[in-house]
């Protein structure tokens, strides 16, 4: 694993871990109409939504997974950028890999300009 590329895991879990947050919000969305539909339909039997259930379970277990892992991997991003002897290096690391700002915001904060080198 590169540097950039242990630098962005977090960035990288952080992403997946929205997008499956976002995941669990439909399904959970879905079984609710799904829910409120049969309840007021009078024809049709019983309905199993075990599987359903079980599903979204699934989903925010793995959830919680990634959020350990997030953490960790936080955690790790700090130790390492913790060591660095240079407080500009350090400042810059921290805010785009562990806050996600980006390269003209964090210019502007370190008083850069944009074309400075």
């Amino acid at each position: 694993m590169t540097a950039k590329e242990f630098l962005s895991q977090a960035r990288l879990l952080d992403a997946r871990i929205n997008a499956q947050l976002e995941q669990a919000v439909r399904m959970r969305s879905t079984l609710t109409r799904g829910v409120q539909t049969l309840s007021m339909t009078p024809r049709g039997g019983p309905v199993d939504w075990s599987n359903t259930v079980h599903r979204v379970m699934e989903l925010e277990e793995e959830i919680n997974a990634n959020i350990d892992r997030l953490i960790a991997a936080r955690r790790g991003i700090d130790h390492a950028i913790a060591g660095l002897d240079n407080p500009t290096h350090r400042a810059l690391l921290e805010m785009r890999y562990l806050s996600g700002w980006g390269w003209h915001r964090i210019a502007r904060t370190l008083h850069y300009s944009d074309r400075q080198g």
